[in-house]
């Protein structure tokens, strides 16, 4: 046996020389499938393969849809409804259309957004607005699960609700009490600022607001400065109002944009 193994491997030397350079693991793996142990000589080389590094899963690859901290927009969930409802611009093409565009985006380990898509829609023009807003906002507070930080897909909806002007409704938004009462509230509740009042300073700051369909105040801002000590605490007053009787279209509560001017006069 030994005989005719050492003559068919000095036989054909180039063969066997020609194979250890092209094909050196198919060589050692067909030892290995045959289970027939090489005998070891000393021109003879045995090429070991090292054993495979098991491929392991980073984490950081995987988006996910639950986390155990969700990622956050900063100052929370009202902080975020208050900014898309103070960035839409509702488009002229889709007036009349009112609903909720559902997006899906992922936030990552930085708190940035990446592949925003829509996937419910209402017009083309609200879809493409609600992409828009979202994308325009600054970085969220990443999500976490397990202790690390992790990409997670975030679904939002973005609500589309007409707005009229005060004379544009069939049925105006009241003060509880009325206008009367209105003005009451106003002067019984307002602060004046110490340091405005010491320096003489007074004026009229126009305040507008938004009365929604449920009555309550929102989208508060200064359409008419005077200082800012005074403006502070006119939007402040307004703000503190109870909620209106909304205002009405078709026989529907609807949102209502309105002004009010807080009058500060020095006595």
């Amino acid at each position: 046996m030994n005989k005719q193994t050492h003559s068919i491997r000095y036989a054909l030397p180039a063969l066997l020389l020609a194979g250890a350079f092209l094909l050196p693991m198919q060589a050692r793996t067909t030892h290995s499938f045959m289970n027939e142990p090489p005998e070891e000589t000393e021109d003879e080389v045995i090429m070991v393969l090292p054993n495979p590094v098991p491929v392991q899963e980073d984490p950081s690859d995987t988006i996910f849809r639950v986390a155990e901290k969700m990622p956050e927009f900063p100052g929370g969930s009202a902080a975020m409804f208050t900014y898309i409802r103070q960035s839409i611009q509702y488009p002229k093409e889709a007036e009349g259309q009112e609903g909720r565009v559902i997006l899906q985006f992922v936030i990552d380990t930085l708190g940035q957004m990446h592949d925003v898509r829509v996937v419910r829609s209402q017009h083309p023009a609200l879809d493409a607005e609600a992409v828009r807003v979202v994308q325009s906002m600054p970085a969220w507070i990443a999500g976490e699960h397990n202790g690390r930080k992790v990409p997670v897909r975030y679904t939002l909806p973005v609500a589309f609700e007409a707005t009229y002007g005060f004379d544009e409704v069939e049925v105006k938004p009241e003060f509880p009490g009325g206008q009367a009462a209105l003005f009451q509230f106003l002067s019984k509740n307002i602060r004046y600022p110490v340091e405005a009042a010491e320096r003489g300073v007074q004026g009229r700051v126009v305040v507008g607001f938004t009365i929604t369909d449920q009555g309550y105040i929102e989208d508060v801002l200064i359409v008419k400065s005077v200082s800012l000590s005074l403006d502070l605490e006119a939007a402040r007053l307004v703000r503190s109002m109870p909620a209106w009787t909304p205002g009405q279209m078709n026989g529907q509560p609807v949102h209502v944009k309105s002004v009010i001017p807080v009058n500060f006069n020095v006595q």
